[in-house]
């Protein structure tokens, strides 16, 4: 991955700090390099270079990626870095880049945490060879300094769903457990779901865990299940 270095521009194209206090870098894909979707955008420009449309990104708080063509001069934005599936286009002269945040909590280093400015998400995308949520994917997250990501809200819930289109591992561990002795649902806190996208049926009275399944409707899970694979997404607030 290589990295575009530029100062920080707001609207008004008035710098903002130094370069050596850049906010965000713009980070290249090398696996998008020569691709590009337009379906799904949030900003569709011409712009005369590539800082120009990492400007456009910076400015958007729905701007994630950014695709730009030194060819075309086009710019194309987008909310998701196409973790799970791949831009569906390939056309000469596009590169792609993400934005990382390089000064707050949100590090992309190693652990790959990205920042959806738009709902303040700082979120990475993880993988279990099996279903294991105290004794792996909650202290994993923990390593991180973060929890299991807490869907409280229909945005929230929408734009997660949006990231994991394409992902071939069906079932995602979330934040949310219900215990045998009242079924209330709550979140690591205690405190109840603020918001709930259940499949028909759901939930079952018992002490259980909570994923997103077919169609991103949720569903119970047991703690322990060796036999299952599975995608956890890990927050940090």
């Amino acid at each position: 991955m290589i990295f575009l270095n530029v100062c920080v521009f707001i609207l008004s194209l008035t710098p903002i700090g130094f370069c050596q206090n850049v906010l965000f870098k713009a980070k290249k894909l090398q696996t998008h390099e020569g691709k590009i979707q337009y379906s799904g955008a949030v900003g569709n420009t011409l712009e005369k270079s590539r800082l120009f449309c990492y400007i456009q990104c910076m400015t958007n708080l729905k701007c994630l990626t950014f695709f730009y063509n030194g060819i075309s001069q086009k710019c194309v934005l987008h909310s998701k870095t196409f973790h799970f599936q791949g831009p569906d286009q390939n056309e000469q002269g596009w590169i792609v880049y993400f934005l990382e945040d390089a000064r707050s909590r949100c590090h992309y280093d190693s652990n790959g945490f990205l920042l959806y400015r738009e709902l303040n998400l700082c979120y990475n995308f993880n993988t279990a060879g099996q279903i294991d949520y105290s004794g792996f994917i909650k202290p994993t997250c923990s390593l991180y300094g973060g929890a299991l990501v807490k869907i409280n809200t229909q945005e929230k819930q929408t734009y997660i769903s949006y990231a994991l289109e394409g992902r071939t591992i069906i079932r995602v561990a979330i934040q949310g457990h219900s215990s045998n002795t009242d079924d209330v649902w709550t979140y690591d806190d205690g405190t109840p779901l603020a918001y709930t996208n259940w499949r028909p049926l759901e939930p079952q009275p018992g002490e259980w865990y909570l994923q997103l399944f077919t169609n991103d409707e949720w569903t119970d899970q047991n703690n322990f299940r060796p036999e299952y694979s599975c995608i956890y997404i890990c927050e940090i607030v």
